[in-house]
């Protein structure tokens, strides 16, 4: 397998009104095709998605130090409007499967 994208399309409540928004969940490609286009090729993929669904608009999570994911986006339109804070909730290890890494 060369990659994988994950998104969904959500209805969500933009001024008031409602509307389809798709989310890029996830973007992977394997290290030995990286800067092949891959990657551009599986965000396309989604926006093609996106748009047979009717969504307006698209949106994902980036880290400010993936500066390869925020390239690929900045060039597929995207554009930064807000950062985000990262919340994460312990649990008690009996909650816990296996070890969990922060």
């Amino acid at each position: 397998m060369v990659g994988a994208a994950c998104g969904a399309v959500k209805q969500v409540r933009l001024g008031g009104r409602v509307a389809a928004v798709g989310h890029v969940f996830n973007v992977r490609v394997a290290p030995s095709v990286r800067r092949a286009g891959a990657a551009r090729a599986l965000v396309s993929g989604l926006e093609t998605w996106f748009a047979s669904e009717e969504a307006s608009a698209s949106y994902c999570l980036v880290g400010e130090r993936n500066e390869p994911s925020r390239r690929l986006f900045e060039r597929a339109g995207y554009r930064e409007v807000a950062r985000a804070a990262y919340l994460v909730a312990r649990r008690a290890r009996a909650a816990v499967a296996g070890p969990v890494a922060l």
